[in-house]
């Protein structure tokens, strides 16, 4: 029986980087595996990043280019969606890049029935092309299938949409939020973990994520720490309304408190405009009215000793008020001993 050659839609969307976009586009075309939609959405991009996009179209059937009115990566990536007609995703920022063989072993795994397949990534420094770190190449397992035991397992997986080949099953009614560009990948994730049946993880690195000049921690504003909050409490009204809450409610805590406790305050911090004694003030009580065993959840996680052993810390200088002196060292390590942390 022949085997069926399944269509992977690879969505880029494209905003202002004219600088990157041909070697995230040369990474794709070059892929080992052929049978490819690359799905280029130029966001309402001001540089020539459209002109080159339509100009590789020319050169490439498989490429097909969208032009819209700016709305942000949440938009560009629903664009890319609601266009591709194959039965795997792929989602690839466009100054990111991927090894040639990328497609081809993560859909090889695919097809052995799994709803997500990921691989390991570096963060590499854009100038200097310094590594910041190698991720998801150092995971306890290699497959999980996702039940009510042992979902907190996911916790520490890289909470985004790229560096993932998912099962356009599994994407159905799910999309990226557009609410100014509110942490897209984090709520995308959040909505999609509990209709997965079984994830592979690939401890090869594969994929290769570009942090730009300047970017090494980025800084967020108030009204975007705020609009996720309210993100999150859709997230929490969508698992109760589908019954998750009854087997993943820790889970769902346990992802908030990393997200909204942890990563975020970590960020804002480098907001000098914001009050960070306030902020935290507020993130307690928003933690205590929303999600109020936030601070005696069990963090359920293999091999993650560290990891975990930072998230009681941090829970205990929480309850203890010292945790700006976790942000004060968080940051010292980052912006002046250049180490990067990635929850």
């Amino acid at each position: 029986m022949k085997k069926k050659n399944f269509l992977v839609s690879i969505i880029i969307p494209v905003y202002n980087v004219e600088e990157y976009i041909n070697r995230c586009i040369d990474s794709v075309v070059g892929q080992t595996y052929n049978n490819l939609e690359i799905i280029l959405v130029d966001d309402g991009t001001k540089d020539n990043s459209g002109i080159i996009c339509d100009n590789r179209a020319k050169e490439d059937k498989r490429i097909k280019v969208i032009h819209k009115e700016n709305g942000g990566l949440g938009s560009a990536r629903n664009s890319g969606i609601k266009n591709a007609t194959g039965e795997y995703l792929l989602f690839l920022d466009s100054d990111d890049y991927i090894e040639k063989n990328t497609v081809e072993k993560m859909l090889k795994e695919a097809k052995k029935g799994y709803d997500i397949v990921c691989c390991g990534f570096d963060r590499v420094d854009e100038e200097t092309k310094v590594v910041f770190s190698k991720e998801m190449i150092t995971m306890p397992f290699d497959e999980l299938e996702i039940t009510e035991k042992n979902i907190m397992e996911t916790a520490f997986l890289n909470p985004s949409g790229w560096g993932k080949l998912f099962k356009k099953d599994i994407i159905k009614n799910v999309w990226f939020s557009e609410d100014k560009r509110a942490i897209e990948d984090t709520l995308f994730y959040l909505e999609i973990i509990p209709k997965t049946k079984k994830i592979k993880y690939i401890k090869e690195i594969l994929w290769h994520y570009m942090v730009r000049p300047g970017s090494l921690i980025l800084s967020i504003t108030e009204e975007k720490a705020n609009l996720f909050e309210e993100n999150l409490l859709e997230i929490k009204n969508i698992y109760e309304k589908n019954k998750y809450c009854e087997k993943y409610m820790d889970y769902l805590t346990l992802q908030v408190f990393i997200h909204n406790c942890v990563s975020i305050p970590s960020r804002i911090y480098n907001n000098k405009d914001i009050d960070i004694g306030k902020r935290i003030v507020h993130i307690k009580k928003y933690m205590d009215n929303n999600f109020p065993k936030w601070r005696k959840v069990k963090i359920k996680a293999k091999g993650r000793f560290v990891k975990k052993c930072g998230l009681n810390v941090t829970r205990l200088m929480y309850k203890t008020n010292t945790f700006k002196l976790f942000l004060i060292m968080y940051n010292f390590m980052i912006n002046k001993l250049k180490i990067d942390i990635k929850w």
